[in-house]
């Protein structure tokens, strides 16, 4: 019912939810999950390029030589992405946010830096 956002208000399971509130209250629980709990709604969590970069990484690194090798171009990258949007953008905005201008800019960017064949692998 909570993942479907339909939870009946004044039911048995709106109840069951406010007690398990209260008993996450007393586990000093961070106030963003206890409101959660209390109206019986989730938050969708935000996908960002963080995200993105981070799911990259553990997806394709399937070897620690491997893992080595991703996580150094993919900080390399996140640098590179971080000096074009700020660290706001890369965090905190929805990947659904960034535009094809952002793309372009940060291709722009990275052609100064390195080869465009380098550039065509990055994305």
């Amino acid at each position: 019912m909570v993942l479907a956002n339909a939870v009946p208000e004044h039911s048995e399971i709106e109840d069951a939810l406010n007690e398990l509130g209260k008993a996450l209250l007393k586990q000093k629980l961070p106030s963003e999950i206890l409101e959660q709990v209390y109206s019986g709604r989730l938050k969708q969590e935000v996908i960002t390029l963080e995200t993105v970069l981070k799911d990259y990484v553990a997806y394709k690194s399937d070897t620690p030589k491997a893992e080595k090798e991703i996580k150094q171009r993919v900080e390399r990258l996140r640098k590179d992405m971080q000096h074009i949007y700020g660290k706001q953008k890369l965090k905190y905005v929805s990947l659904s946010e960034i535009s094809r201008h952002d793309a372009n800019d940060l291709r722009d960017h990275l052609l100064s830096r390195v080869s465009a064949n380098s550039v065509a692998i990055y994305f």
